[in-house]
């Protein structure tokens, strides 16, 4: 016996000179062991990011962002990601987006078993977005974060899927995330692979 819970959010403001992106996602499961009955918790995260950016021409832009998460799971309490960038919106029409960020940050983390510890990073970044008619999208989204003492020492994220538009409002979606800490938390996994398939409304 399983239970799963996954729920997320996006919202995007977007003027002639600036744009405020804000995502945010929940995601819970545990599992019923069938010998002693007992529920054990095999998800429990969640994050929230928001990021300012202001056009100085149609396609060149500097951002500030922050990201905050915690996963139980992974003995994370907090990470906290803060940072300064610039990015180029290469493509921005109705069917395709494409940009590309970098900049620089400061990363603070506490592990339940491992205390806590903070760097600053240099960030790189990419988003792109497709439409194929009025129904059906495919997105990708990627970050990554080196310590800038150490490259070897990185915190990545990812996703893409594909979107089908079910009304005007309502779609369903089949993705998969991606998280990767190559200084993970004594005995805990610096992978974590998620497999999402949902529905959701638009506003």
């Amino acid at each position: 016996e399983t239970q799963n819970v996954s729920l997320g959010v996006s919202l995007l403001r977007r003027s002639e000179m600036d744009r405020i992106t804000f995502n945010g996602g929940y995601f819970y499961g545990r599992q019923r062991d069938r010998d002693s009955g007992d529920h054990i918790t095999s998800q429990n995260e969640w994050f929230a990011g928001l990021q300012y950016d202001y056009f100085f021409t149609p396609k060149l832009y500097v951002y500030a962002n922050t990201r905050v998460e915690r996963d139980e799971i992974a003995n994370l309490d907090l990470r906290l990601l803060a940072g300064l960038g610039g990015g180029y919106q290469l493509f921005e029409t109705a069917d395709f987006r494409f940009a590309v960020e970098g900049g620089g940050g400061w990363s603070y983390e506490v592990y339940d078993n491992a205390g806590s510890s903070d760097h600053a990073f240099i960030r790189c970044a990419y988003h792109i977005a497709k439409k194929f008619g009025t129904r059906l999208a495919l997105f990708h989204d990627l970050e990554i974060f080196p310590s800038v003492e150490d490259f070897s020492d990185f915190f990545l994220t990812t996703q893409g899927g594909l979107r089908a538009s079910l009304t005007k409002a309502m779609f369903a979606e089949m993705k998969i995330v991606v998280d990767h800490d190559s200084t993970p938390a004594p005995g805990s996994k610096n992978t974590d692979v998620k497999y999402i398939f949902g529905a959701g409304i638009t506003f």
